[in-house]
């Protein structure tokens, strides 16, 4: 069962996802902002395990961008302990969902 990570907000995003189950996926992620900006929203894995590990997944330009949908061809597997971490620098009023899946059967 789905469940979902809604942030909003007006200034700069910085925030780390990191579910308590033993392990999760990712399904896709929106993102809104009341204007273009002049900076870039970016996610990463963090890993649980060693920070030579962790990866960025995504880098959106948000000069011309004020709406993103990003949905992976297959649901991301995330290990238990392991983060996503979301960042933009530049502050704007902000809405982000992440929906996830915290019981994926493996």
């Amino acid at each position: 069962m789905s469940r979902f990570y809604r942030l909003t907000g007006t200034a700069t995003l910085s925030s780390t996802l990191t579910p308590e189950s033993s392990a999760w996926q990712l399904e896709e992620l929106q993102f809104k902002s009341a204007a273009t900006v002049g900076a870039s929203l970016k996610v990463d894995m963090i890993s649980g395990t060693s920070a030579h590990y962790n990866v960025r997944l995504l880098t959106q330009d948000c000069s011309a961008a004020k709406s993103i949908h990003w949905q992976p061809y297959r649901p991301i597997q995330f290990a238990s302990g392991d983060g996503l971490a979301f960042s933009l620098l530049t502050a704007t009023r902000y809405a982000l969902c992440a929906v996830f899946n915290p019981a994926y059967p493996t």
